[in-house]
């Protein structure tokens, strides 16, 4: 272990002295809002005198980042591609992307994110943020990256960890699973359609006529199956 304490280390030695304390946590920032409002609870609570762990943290993990750097540099991970330690990117990014291997694609994110939390913490600081810039971690640096595989064994070791097959949202160009936070809603024209479906055995209670017609603009979907009910 290190002499000196790094942020996840700094946090519980605040914890263990036996004075009033807050750990504040900044979520990755979209805007300039969501750090002032951390900004101003944190100032509150030192004026109340309570010891304020206030980290600063780099959140470079996901897909942004790697769409970032596709666009940044003209380049693709190509994970078939033997690493090449004398490759540079274009100096102009062109079109098509230039293929490279997982290693290389790597290198480059860490490059372009260091650079980018540069000009984020100048923003930050002319800003006027409180935090303690002598303690920051990253999402991709080895230590968090520990941090979250131990964690991840222990959920394992509890059986809490599992795997299931399930729908889910799929990104077509990077060919993985996407959340929900990192779809962006774009109104397209679309279509209604009507879908007949024949009945077996028609009733007086929907009508004589022997099919039933539904209105739906996602006919792909199988819930449009199930969307037909007995009005009794």
């Amino acid at each position: 272990m290190s002499k000196q304490p790094g942020p996840l280390q700094a946090g519980v030695a605040l914890a263990i002295r036996g004075v009033l304390c807050l750990s504040l946590v900044i979520a990755p920032p979209a805007g300039a809002q969501a750090p002032a409002d951390t900004d101003l609870i944190a100032r509150y609570q030192r004026m109340r005198g309570k010891e304020v762990f206030y980290p600063m943290g780099w959140d470079d993990n996901g897909l942004p980042t790697e769409r970032r750097v596709q666009n940044y540099y003209g380049v693709r991970c190509d994970p078939s591609l033997p690493y090449d330690p004398t490759f540079q990117p274009p100096d102009k990014p062109g079109k098509p992307a230039v293929p490279v291997s997982r290693p290389n694609f790597v290198e480059l994110c860490i490059r372009l994110t260091a650079e980018d939390e540069q000009a984020f913490e100048r923003l930050w600081r002319y800003l006027g943020l409180s935090v303690d810039w002598s303690m920051t971690y990253a999402t991709i640096d080895r230590r968090a990256q520990r941090v979250s595989q131990d964690a991840f064994l222990r959920l394992l070791k509890r059986g809490a960890a599992y795997q299931l097959e399930a729908p889910t949202l799929w990104d077509v160009d990077f060919r993985t699973a996407v959340a929900q936070a990192e779809l962006e809603d774009r109104e397209q024209p679309g279509a209604y359609h009507r879908i007949r479906f024949m009945r077996a055995n028609p009733s007086t209670s929907l009508g004589t006529s022997g099919y039933v017609e539904i209105e739906t603009t996602r006919p792909e979907l199988p819930r449009v199956l199930y969307s037909m009910t007995n009005p009794r």
